[in-house]
């Protein structure tokens, strides 16, 4: 993959955290039970390092400085946020989030899979892990 390339995936997974952290503030604001709005909390708290993560790494790449919106891409997790708004229980809720994460954990499995340089892929790969990680905490 070439900078061009990389620097356009990590744009995108740039916007996917962007969205997660949206869609996890109106999960919060939704959720009744204590101990899982911590644990949203925290998932949220991870998306919004890896923003600065990404960000960061744009930047070193020589990649343009990212705005606070993003263009669209291929990935649409609206569909999250309708079915967060429309939900009425927090099974719902967690079931509307997982289906989000598990998005966000394909794209850093493909962006993993396809990237060489050391520490880019390093930290591409701790923030794979902490998706895949959400998934377990939603189930």
């Amino acid at each position: 993959m070439d900078n061009k390339q990389l620097i356009r995936e990590l744009e995108l997974l740039l916007q996917v955290n962007r969205d997660a952290v949206r869609v996890y503030d109106t999960a919060i604001a939704k959720m009744d039970d204590s101990d899982v709005k911590n644990d949203l909390k925290t998932i949220r708290e991870e998306h919004s390092r890896h923003i600065n993560a990404l960000s960061k790494l744009i930047d070193e790449l020589g990649g343009p400085e990212p705005l606070s919106e993003l263009p669209a891409f291929d990935i649409d997790i609206s569909g999250t946020a309708s079915a967060i708004d429309d939900a009425t229980t927090t099974h719902q809720i967690l079931d509307a989030l997982s289906q989000m994460e598990e998005i966000a954990t394909g794209r850093y499995k493909e962006v993993v899979k396809n990237t060489f340089s050391g520490h880019i892929k390093d930290l591409l790969k701790d923030m794979y892990d902490d998706e895949k990680r959400h998934k377990k905490i939603l189930v």
